[in-house]
Protein backbone atom coordinates (compact mmCIF):
# COMPACT_ATOMS: atom_id res chain seq x y z
CA UNK A 1 0.00 0.00 0.00
CA UNK A 2 1.40 3.45 -0.96
CA UNK A 3 -0.15 6.74 0.88
CA UNK A 4 0.10 10.17 -0.77
CA UNK A 5 -0.94 13.38 0.92
CA UNK A 6 -0.94 16.59 -1.06
CA UNK A 7 -1.48 19.58 0.87
CA UNK A 8 -3.14 22.52 -1.03
CA UNK A 9 -2.99 26.46 -0.65
CA UNK A 10 -6.29 28.44 -1.64
CA UNK A 11 -5.45 31.88 -2.29
CA UNK A 12 -7.60 34.64 -0.02
CA UNK A 13 -10.96 34.87 -1.62
CA UNK A 14 -10.46 31.18 -3.51
CA UNK A 15 -11.46 28.99 -0.87
CA UNK A 16 -15.05 28.05 -1.44
CA UNK A 17 -14.06 27.60 -5.92
CA UNK A 18 -11.06 25.60 -4.74
CA UNK A 19 -13.33 23.27 -2.29
CA UNK A 20 -15.43 23.03 -4.82
CA UNK A 21 -13.34 21.49 -6.91
CA UNK A 22 -11.49 19.11 -4.47
CA UNK A 23 -14.85 17.56 -3.86
CA UNK A 24 -15.67 16.86 -6.94
CA UNK A 25 -12.24 15.20 -7.35
CA UNK A 26 -12.96 13.16 -4.59
CA UNK A 27 -16.29 11.98 -6.47
CA UNK A 28 -14.61 11.14 -9.74
CA UNK A 29 -11.81 8.96 -8.28
CA UNK A 30 -14.63 7.01 -5.91
CA UNK A 31 -16.39 6.34 -8.80
CA UNK A 32 -13.57 5.24 -11.36
CA UNK A 33 -10.60 4.35 -9.81
CA UNK A 34 -11.46 0.89 -7.96
CA UNK A 35 -7.35 0.59 -6.80
CA UNK A 36 -7.48 3.49 -4.78
CA UNK A 37 -8.38 2.52 -1.89
CA UNK A 38 -9.34 5.26 0.18
CA UNK A 39 -9.65 8.94 -1.08
CA UNK A 40 -10.29 11.61 1.25
CA UNK A 41 -10.45 15.31 1.61
CA UNK A 42 -9.54 17.09 4.71
CA UNK A 43 -9.97 21.09 5.85
CA UNK A 44 -8.09 22.90 8.24
CA UNK A 45 -10.72 24.41 10.70
CA UNK A 46 -8.22 26.95 11.53
CA UNK A 47 -7.27 28.55 8.49
CA UNK A 48 -10.37 27.38 5.72
CA UNK A 49 -7.42 28.34 2.78
CA UNK A 50 -6.10 24.69 3.85
CA UNK A 51 -6.64 21.39 1.94
CA UNK A 52 -5.41 17.96 2.49
CA UNK A 53 -5.70 15.15 0.25
CA UNK A 54 -5.32 11.73 2.04
CA UNK A 55 -4.81 9.28 -0.37
CA UNK A 56 -3.81 5.14 -0.28
CA UNK A 57 -3.45 2.84 -3.25
CA UNK A 58 -2.65 -0.40 -3.87
CA UNK A 59 0.44 -0.20 -6.03
CA UNK A 60 2.30 1.99 -8.47
CA UNK A 61 0.04 1.26 -11.29
CA UNK A 62 -2.63 2.67 -9.69
CA UNK A 63 -1.13 5.59 -8.65
CA UNK A 64 0.26 6.12 -12.42
CA UNK A 65 -3.13 5.66 -13.70
CA UNK A 66 -4.87 8.02 -11.45
CA UNK A 67 -2.18 10.86 -12.37
CA UNK A 68 -3.47 10.18 -16.09
CA UNK A 69 -6.90 10.51 -15.55
CA UNK A 70 -9.02 13.00 -17.33
CA UNK A 71 -10.42 14.42 -13.94
CA UNK A 72 -7.07 14.51 -12.13
CA UNK A 73 -5.66 16.55 -15.32
CA UNK A 74 -8.64 19.00 -15.34
CA UNK A 75 -8.66 19.13 -11.57
CA UNK A 76 -4.59 20.78 -11.92
CA UNK A 77 -5.90 22.45 -14.74
CA UNK A 78 -8.78 24.23 -13.49
CA UNK A 79 -7.16 24.95 -10.24
CA UNK A 80 -3.90 26.53 -11.00
CA UNK A 81 -5.12 29.94 -10.78
CA UNK A 82 -6.98 29.24 -7.27
CA UNK A 83 -3.85 28.16 -5.06
CA UNK A 84 -1.24 29.89 -3.33
CA UNK A 85 1.87 27.62 -4.56
CA UNK A 86 2.40 24.09 -5.74
CA UNK A 87 0.73 21.32 -4.22
CA UNK A 88 2.65 19.75 -1.80
CA UNK A 89 2.66 15.89 -2.58
CA UNK A 90 4.26 13.32 -0.29
CA UNK A 91 4.74 9.61 -0.60
CA UNK A 92 4.89 7.62 2.40
CA UNK A 93 4.94 3.53 2.56
CA UNK A 94 2.37 1.63 4.47
CA UNK A 95 3.89 0.11 7.44
CA UNK A 96 1.32 -1.01 10.42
Amino acid sequence: MIIITAAWLAKAGKENELKNHLINMVKEVRKREPDCALYTLQENPKNLREFLFYEQYKNEAAINLHTNTPHFKALMENTKNLIENDVEVKFYNFIF
